[in-house]
């Protein structure tokens, strides 16, 4: 090979290792990976469910998240979340959950609730944009209700009532 041709070849390597490096970080980033999700591209879940609190009488028309994407996402990159609306996360089985507030621009009450429909904790107001602290269940749960920070208060939600949906 000639000194032209070896030129070539080196340049070609130098351009190309960045390049294949970037593709290949790009390729490792799954939707449960959040920190990288655009705004632009969170999915909004279409279904939506009454959830209604018997005791206090009030009900939630909440979006529900029952994929992994959705579940990932959940209210991400809201901007409001206006009263009487939230979101119900759905998993298949039931076991202890820990929520985070990255990427939630809305202060939430977050409502852990198990098998049988009956809230197991509530963290009141979790406070918007913090990966720590994390907010977890304490109990196996299978369903989580995120609503407006103030809902629980405001209509006597409480550890041990039965909801319905």
């Amino acid at each position: 090979m000639n000194e032209r041709g070896k030129q070539l070849l080196f340049g070609t390597i130098v351009l190309a290792v960045p390049l294949v490096s970037v593709c290949s970080l790009a390729a490792l980033q799954t939707v449960s990976d959040t920190r990288y999700i655009s705004p632009a591209v969170v999915p909004q879940p279409e279904e939506r469910i009454t959830v209604t609190f018997p005791d206090s009488g009030y009900s939630v028309s909440a979006e529900i998240a029952d994929t992994t994407s959705e579940r990932s996402t959940g209210l991400m990159f809201r901007q409001t979340l206006p009263e009487g609306t939230g979101m119900l996360f759905v998993f298949p089985d039931e076991r202890p959950r820990s929520f985070w507030m990255r990427n939630t621009y809305v202060p939430l009450d977050i409502i852990f609730i198990s098998a049988e429909k009956r809230i197991v904790r509530i963290h009141e107001n979790a406070t918007p944009l913090q990966e720590q602290p994390t907010y977890d269940s304490g109990l196996a749960a299978q369903y989580v209700l995120e609503v407006p920070a103030g809902t629980s208060a405001s209509h006597s939600i409480r550890t041990g009532d039965v909801i319905s949906f």
